[in-house]
């Protein structure tokens, strides 16, 4: 990252290559001098995408001129906290406040260039371990897929291998995809159901769900998998899928559903490590006990300040 003016060149490398939500990680940081004079440091500014403030990190530390190009000097170690409620793609502003020793007329003098930020922004990758494996069901029709995808992806963002018949396995018979759906649900950890119109209902302007949805749920169901819904607002959901922990969404808003995927997705992995540890799952195959848990996943929400009501 090359600063403004081409004072320094600085690196920040962090200790860890998995970056995990509720984790403080720790970076060390070198600077190289490109600007010919010496350099004053005062202190490091980190600005993360999820706080409302940057962090600023004492540095103190005076650069001189003489060290060759491509050589670093070490500015410092540096902490970050990564809240327990962050995944994905974090942007991760950094700057240094400098100072240069100018000369001019045969005076040498400190000149305040200020926080001079580094470009481009850094991009941290944050994940939660360990992978689990999801089985999305989802319509895998083309004009669907600027809808769905990005649901996928904030799933996957929160530790979930997503896998879908159609989409990122292959059938080998596109026509009769069953044995590879039987596999891939018996290997998933949990299975995510995302409802979108199929066809109209008459007289009542719903639509109804697509059809592989129910028997992929009824699979899930039989092989005691963890199960949650998503739906489009405008789907009427009936049926075994409507028995389960299920949320709407608003296709046309489709911005006020990530914060509740971020409520809901931290549980799902928790629902899956204890039916890992002690078969938690066993005493969910009444649907009155899993309404239970549909209640219990919303009062989270609500709690985490991360509810938005359907």
């Amino acid at each position: 990252m090359i600063a403004p003016k081409s004072l320094w060149r600085f690196y920040l490398e962090w200790g860890t290559a998995t970056l995990v939500p509720g984790s403080t990680v720790h970076g060390t940081g070198f600077i190289e001098n490109l600007s010919g004079q010496p350099l004053f440091i005062e202190e490091l500014y980190m600005d993360p995408e999820w706080l409302p403030h940057g962090l600023v990190c004492p540095v103190h530390r005076h650069i001189p001129m003489e060290w060759p190009v491509g050589t670093g000097s070490f500015l410092g170690t540096f902490s970050l906290e990564i809240p327990a409620n962050v995944v994905g793609k974090q942007r991760l502003a950094v700057g240094l406040h400098t100072y240069g020793l100018e000369r001019s007329h045969g005076y040498e003098s400190w000149h305040d260039y200020g926080l001079i930020t580094c470009q481009p922004a850094s991009v941290l990758a944050i994940t939660p371990t360990p992978v689990c494996r999801a089985f999305i069901s989802r319509s895998i029709w083309e004009q669907d897929k600027p809808l769905l995808d990005p649901i996928v992806s904030r799933i996957a963002e929160w530790g979930f291998d997503c896998r879908t018949v159609g989409i990122n396995v292959r059938a080998y018979d596109p026509q009769r995809p069953t044995p590879e759906i039987l596999t891939e649900i018996q290997a998933a950890d949990c299975l995510v159901a995302i409802a979108t119109p199929r066809d109209p209902l008459v007289n009542q302007g719903l639509w109804t769900a697509p059809e592989w949805l129910h028997g992929e749920v009824g699979i899930g169901f039989g092989k005691e998998k963890p199960i949650l819904v998503l739906h489009d607002e405008r789907v009427r959901l009936g049926g075994l899928p409507a028995q389960f922990y299920h949320t709407s969404f608003d296709a046309w808003n489709l911005h006020a559903l990530m914060p509740k995927l971020d409520a809901i997705m931290p549980l799902v992995r928790d629902w899956v490590q204890k039916k890992q540890s002690n078969e938690f799952w066993e005493n969910l195959l009444k649907v009155a006990v899993i309404g239970a848990i549909g209640v219990a996943v919303f009062q989270s929400g609500v709690e985490h300040g991360r509810h938005d009501s359907d």
